[in-house]
């Protein structure tokens, strides 16, 4: 189902520190211009965004949430943002909930490029903390 979904554009795209599209993204990049293209919404850069100071998007979406700009969900919706962390500390990875295919992650991964992963595999994957919030401007 995935590659007749609009997020078929984006499988693929190599995976860069900075990407902002359309030819590359990091996990904030591709986050940033879907919500921008698909959504009509727009989501602070972060151009200096790396997989060395992820804490910067983080600490965006948690802090935003704290002041009522993300909003913390139990369960995913269509297009919400997944905040992911292997360690379950620090949350360092963040992607698009698709409600396709009984739920995918679309993820820029550093290990080389956008993909569409099952929820069901992230734990196998090593991701043990997993997080879903709604912009408070986006509706599904």
């Amino acid at each position: 189902l995935v590659m007749r979904h609009w997020a078929s554009d984006y499988l693929n795209k190599p995976w860069l520190i900075g990407g902002r599209g359309p030819d590359c993204y990091d996990c904030w990049g591709m986050v940033y211009c879907i919500y921008r293209d698909r959504y009509g919404m727009q989501l602070p850069s972060y151009p200096t965004v790396t997989s060395k100071n992820m804490l910067t998007v983080t600490k965006a979406i948690t802090s935003g949430a704290a002041e009522s700009d993300w909003i913390r969900l139990t369960q995913p919706v269509d297009g919400c943002v997944v905040a992911l962390s292997k360690n379950t500390k620090i949350l360092h990875h963040v992607g698009i909930y698709l409600d396709i295919d009984r739920g995918v992650l679309l993820h820029a991964t550093d290990a080389g490029a956008v993909i569409a992963q099952s929820m069901h595999d992230l734990n196998r994957f090593g991701w043990r903390r997993i997080e879903y919030y709604k912009h408070k401007d986006y509706q599904p």
